[in-house]
């Protein structure tokens, strides 16, 4: 900022320099052109402001709806997720006997020997390679 002893000794210049009755025509001439100027700046920040959201649209957009439809396909996989598994879920669980209770020994023996086969045939072709 131009203290007040800058500004006296500059229209004290300019009153010697231009003389004391062109003085206020002078000052009117700068106050128009500093008007200008500030009209001017203000122009040139509007369109500067425009030209910047008019760019960010024009990117921010389709990288929007490019991420909205990624999430309503994510959406829409969850949803068929959720419904595949409540269709696949049993209506009826099987019960199996608890050990102890009252089931067919025969078919217990039955697995018993054949697992016993299952797992001899195994170990002896392991041993006699």
């Amino acid at each position: 900022m131009i203290g007040t002893t800058e500004l006296m000794i500059i229209l004290g210049v300019a009153a010697l320099i231009f003389g004391s009755s062109k003085l206020p025509s002078i000052a009117k001439d700068v106050g128009k052109a500093l008007g200008e100027v500030n009209k001017a700046e203000k122009e040139l920040e509007k369109i500067k402001s425009d030209f910047t959201s008019e760019i960010q649209s024009s990117i921010q957009d389709p990288i929007q709806s490019s991420i909205q439809s990624t999430i309503d396909s994510a959406t829409g996989l969850e949803q068929d997720m959720v419904s595949e598994e409540e269709s696949s879920e049993p209506d009826e669980i099987e019960e199996f006997p608890e050990p102890g209770s009252d089931h067919e020994p025969d078919i217990e023996d039955k697995i018993k020997g054949e697992a016993v086969k299952y797992i001899g045939s195994k170990f002896k072709s392991k041993i006699f390679r």
